[in-house]
């Protein structure tokens, strides 16, 4: 039997060293919330989000997942078939950030930025009004949810749309067809496997709907001169 190498586990305790004491020194304010709870497996599921909605930045954040069954006992055959339990548990600790950090970062509003929603409550509380994330989804900003949530954003269709996935198809139907006026769908094809990546996988449909309508799509490898632009020293 090989001994297990102290290497890695003195490198996960460094880790874990480094991770606490960050945490511990980090001015950061504290968040609580109660009952955020949804159901996206079957079980619970425990989402800070839910309850909160904090300010732009970047976001600890604990999740759990729980999930419990249970099987009575039964007679069958002459057999006796024993009841059985069986719980799982998992807990996340991840990095998340907020929608209004785009304007720091890409200088593009919250108010531009259309996303995956969690559906909100208004509450009038003593110490003044708060929005609570509720258990439920909007809507999910793919595939034919984003031109719901497009819609839901600023009412209107778009004259642009730019994918590079069969995420953005119907994006890029609801943007291009039966509309009036000119209309531009683009489409990036990832074909660059030196200098970014190469492949079709996701985004086969989007392609040869790309072909059949005349949309315009941007190969990488031939069109872009530039994929990373270099470090400023």
């Amino acid at each position: 039997m090989n001994p297990t190498p102290r290497f890695s586990i003195n490198r996960f305790r460094w880790l874990a060293f480094i991770v606490l004491v960050s945490l511990v020194l980090a001015p950061r304010q504290a968040n609580a919330v109660e009952g955020g709870m949804g159901h996206y497996i079957q079980g619970a599921y425990g989402d800070f989000f839910m309850g909160y909605i904090p300010a732009a930045g970047f976001y600890v954040r604990n999740d759990t997942l729980y999930q419990a069954g249970r099987i009575d006992g039964d007679l069958k055959g002459g057999i006796v078939y024993a009841k059985l339990n069986v719980s799982s548990f998992l807990n996340l600790t991840k990095l998340s950030y907020m929608r209004p950090w785009t304007e720091a970062v890409y200088g593009v509003p919250p108010e531009q930025v259309v996303g995956s929603s969690i559906k909100t409550q208004y509450e009038l509380r003593p110490d003044g009004p708060v929005l609570l994330r509720l258990p439920q989804v909007a809507f999910v900003d793919d595939k034919a949810g984003k031109p719901v949530g497009i819609n839901e954003h600023i009412g209107r269709r778009p004259v642009a749309a730019f994918g590079n996935s069969d995420g953005d198809q119907q994006m890029l139907e609801w943007t291009t067809i039966a509309a009036k006026g000119a209309r531009l769908a683009l489409l990036v094809h990832h074909t660059d496997a030196a200098r970014e990546y190469a492949y079709d996988k996701g985004a086969e449909k989007a392609l040869a709907e790309a072909k059949a309508r005349n949309w315009t799509v941007v190969d990488m490898q031939r069109d872009w001169k530039v994929i990373y632009p270099p470090e400023q020293k």
